[in-house]
């Protein structure tokens, strides 16, 4: 098993990448949520998550670039996925509809956008509450 090694890239034009290498497993779905999750916070321009050197996903992991992409979706965030080769990149088109072209995943399942619209809305309620104050 390879160890997983995540790295976050800001440009100089407010967008960002995350790249990251190894094998995205059960042991390590949720350090890969939080990774993106506070890159999401960040609130970068565009974000690209960098998958060349990811050696194996399975499919927790492509829930977790799922549920990612519909968290930068109700933020209205561009994120794009890029690199995936091999079984990775197979994994991404047969389950999330990834294109490799474009390196968008296919339409967020609406099972996912619920969630993420509430947590983008409470963020922004409480924001809102702090400024009223």
């Amino acid at each position: 098993m390879q160890q997983l090694h995540i790295r976050y890239f800001a440009d100089h034009r407010g967008g960002g990448c995350l790249h990251v290498a190894g094998e995205i497993d059960l042991a390590v779905h949720e350090r890969l949520r939080a990774a993106l999750h506070r890159v999401l916070a960040m609130r970068p321009r565009r974000l690209v998550v960098d998958l060349a050197q990811v050696t194996f996903l399975d499919a927790g992991g492509v829930g977790v670039l799922v549920q990612a992409a519909a968290a930068a979706q109700a933020a209205r965030i561009p994120l794009r996925v890029r690199g995936a080769d091999g079984i990775a990149a197979r994994v991404l088109a047969l389950a999330a509809g990834w294109d490799r072209a474009t390196g968008t995943l296919g339409a967020v399942p609406a099972r996912h956008l619920p969630t993420a619209t509430a947590e983008h809305l409470r963020t922004q309620r409480r924001g809102l509450a702090r400024r009223v104050r």
